[in-house]
């Protein structure tokens, strides 16, 4: 009712969402997920870049309530990796987010789920999660984040919005935020070209170099 209410009392708002908590089944504990979630804003491009510091889209949107004649203007969910980022994306340059401040919503953590799959691959999105998204897909070589890239790029140039708000959520898309997202878009070419080891022998040896020189300072 807290997230009806938002968005019957604020036109603007598309969507509204709670705090939510994550019931890890294999350690049988409760998680409550902490973060920056206030996503709200007026304008359409800081929206944009909250999402994307959120780590591709920061899921918890995802599980809110939204307008149905907003979400049948959009692509929905596809069967490919990031394709919740990417509606996520999609619904910024729609409208306002709206945040309930309470922890009202739960979702199960499982060896099965798509974060622990992602886990145990390295951290890298591959097989195992497109066919989590689609058990017919026998693909074997993925870009997930560059297709989060092109997909995000693709939705602001198509989107309303001003030419000047366009050229900086493309910015925002196409610039990382640090090094951690470059490194990742690095990690999943290695990765898919069946690199993998030569990736982690890098990661080793940059480890050490690292350790050498905070030694001798």
């Amino acid at each position: 009712m807290k997230c009806v209410d938002i968005l019957d009392k604020n036109p603007p708002v598309i969507l509204a969402f709670t705090k939510y908590s994550a019931y890890i089944e294999f350690e049988n504990t409760t998680k409550f997920i902490e973060g920056d979630f206030d996503f709200r804003s007026p304008v359409t491009h800081r929206r944009f870049r909250k999402l994307l510091k959120q780590r591709f889209g920061g899921k918890l949107p995802i599980w809110g309530l939204l307008r149905s004649n907003i979400l049948k203007e959009t692509h929905l969910i596809r069967p490919f990796i990031g394709s919740d980022d990417c509606l996520l994306i999609e619904l910024a340059l729609k409208g306002d987010f709206g945040l309930v401040p309470e922890y009202l919503a739960m979702v199960r953590r499982h060896i099965e789920s798509y974060s622990d799959i992602r886990i145990r691959n390295d951290g890298v999105e591959g097989t195992d999660e497109s066919q989590w998204l689609n058990p017919g897909n026998k693909r074997t070589f993925y870009l997930p984040h560059w297709r989060r890239l092109w997909e995000y790029s693709v939705l602001v140039i198509r989107s309303r919005e001003q030419l000047f708000s366009k050229f900086i959520m493309i910015a925002f898309s196409i610039c990382p935020f640090g090094l951690g997202w470059l490194k990742i878009l690095i990690k999943e070419l290695f990765f898919a070209v069946g690199l993998r080891h030569l990736y982690s022998y890098m990661k080793k040896v940059n480890k050490l170099i690292r350790e050498v020189i905070s030694f001798t300072d």
